[in-house]
């Protein structure tokens, strides 16, 4: 069973008025699979656009408001069970531009371990690098340059291209979004809002 909350469903259930919100629940079903567990209303903020299903492998992508690497793994980790994005191939890389456009993404890839090792943070064994020109360069603002994030269309033309920065090193200019990748295997994946816990839950 794992977590999730959209914030713009809840927004719309309370938008029906007060017998949609003495009601518990409401279910619904999404050609989609996970067990996903409940995301606290707290965390609405965190969680901007998703789940946006990848239909080359099933899996589910979330993007979280800017913050910086670690932060961004660690509530990927603890809310949804999973781990910020592996990108396995070109197709995946432009999938995820796709469905988050225009603003940096952090990908779960790092070499905070070993310097030059860059490590995916679920284990993967992903070969699949995009790097911009002159990158990795472990240089720059913030100190060592452990993590890679997609940049955004203002740094670059090549809206795909990739780049080493230090895990301090969020600017005004460039605000960096963590983009969750959850991995499914079921076929159906259903919804509940309960409104007496304030959680939104996704279940099988």
């Amino acid at each position: 069973m794992a977590p999730l909350q959209r914030e713009s469903h809840i927004r719309k259930e309370h938008r029906m008025g007060p017998h949609a919100r003495n009601r518990r629940s409401m279910i619904g079903t999404l050609a989609i699979g996970a067990a996903l567990a409940a995301v606290p209303l707290a965390d609405a903020q965190v969680i901007l656009d998703g789940p946006i299903r990848n239909p080359a492998n099933g899996n589910l992508y979330f993007r979280l408001d800017h913050t910086n690497w670690t932060d961004a793994e660690s509530f990927a980790i603890n809310n949804l069970g999973a781990h910020l994005v592996t990108i396995n191939d070109a197709a995946e890389n432009q999938f995820v531009r796709s469905a988050f456009p225009a603003t940096a993404l952090w990908l779960g890839l790092s070499d905070v371990g070993s310097e030059g090792n860059f490590v995916w943070a679920d284990g993967s064994a992903s070969a699949y690098r995009n790097w911009n020109a002159f990158e990795p360069n472990n240089g720059g603002v913030g100190g060592n340059e452990d993590y890679v994030y997609m940049l955004q269309g203002s740094i670059s033309s090549n809206l795909q291209v990739w780049n080493d920065a230090s895990n301090a090193a969020i600017q005004a200019s460039v605000l960096v979004h963590g983009v969750v990748e959850v991995p499914c295997n079921m076929s159906i994946l259903q919804t509940s809002i309960d409104f007496d816990s304030g959680k939104y839950y996704f279940y099988l």
